[in-house]
């Protein structure tokens, strides 16, 4: 895990309820020694257990489908997400329950950002 100046964690587990919605953000920020390419390809693997995953990096390893037309539709798409500078971003699942993971590198390893997002309309 990555520390703050504080030496406290940059994770985060929230949930917020607003009426009917309900909303739940899973982060943690993490450090590796191995490089960022070595670092991606393990998270493009575990990712898929989770679905198709989109590599929202510029690369469309695998292409990015295309944009839902309908405003209700729960198709992930990467919607002009990009990493940061020489990093890898990829995303998995639905707009309401997505999963996101981004490499870039760090020094002569790497760093990972990674976020759980789930919402829930109780209509």
């Amino acid at each position: 895990p990555i520390r703050n100046r504080n030496d406290e964690s940059e994770s985060a587990n929230l949930q917020f309820s607003f009426g009917d919605y309900r909303l739940k953000v899973v982060a943690a920020k993490l450090q590796s020694a191995d490089a960022p390419d070595k670092v991606a390809q393990f998270y493009r693997e575990d990712l898929a257990r989770f679905g198709t995953v989109l590599d929202c990096t510029g690369t469309g390893v695998p292409p990015t489908p295309p944009a839902p037309k309908a405003k209700k539709s729960k198709v992930l798409t990467c919607d002009g997400d990009k990493p940061r500078r020489n990093g890898v971003l990829l995303k998995v699942g639905t707009r309401d329950d997505q999963r996101v993971a981004e490499v870039h590198p760090l020094g002569s390893g790497s760093k990972i950002s990674l976020v759980h997002v789930k919402t829930r309309n109780l209509d």
